[in-house]
């Protein structure tokens, strides 16, 4: 197999996780460099000084709704139009499964919500 091939069949990092809440498990993917693309240019802006901002309102919400998955059917849980209903779940939650698909997706909002 060429190396190409070998880059195209990868997939995204992917785990279960128990939400007690819920008393249920959802799977959660990372994301592709495309849903990553679309996250930053939907979420961040760059301010007259080049600073780099991030509004948080939209970036968790955003990212949630781009990596939980049922894990039976494989179908999101939630979908762009939830962005408003995910914003308003727990915030503890919330910081829970975007620590894990920070992580799955190799960004660095991890260390950012550990931070918080």
């Amino acid at each position: 197999m060429s190396l190409r091939d070998l880059f195209l069949n990868l997939s995204v990092a992917k785990e279960r996780f128990y939400v007690p809440e819920i008393d249920a498990e959802v799977e959660i993917r990372g994301i592709t460099a495309r849903q990553r693309a679309i996250l930053n240019e939907r979420c961040t802006s760059v301010d007259r000084k080049g600073n780099v901002n991030t509004n948080m309102q939209t970036y968790w919400p955003m990212l949630l709704t781009m990596s939980l998955y049922e894990p039976e059917t494989g179908e999101a849980v939630f979908k762009e139009g939830d962005l408003d209903a995910v914003a308003g779940l727990p915030a503890g939650l919330v910081d829970r499964l975007a620590i894990v698909a920070s992580r799955l997706s190799g960004l660095g909002a991890e260390q950012e919500a550990e931070k918080n």
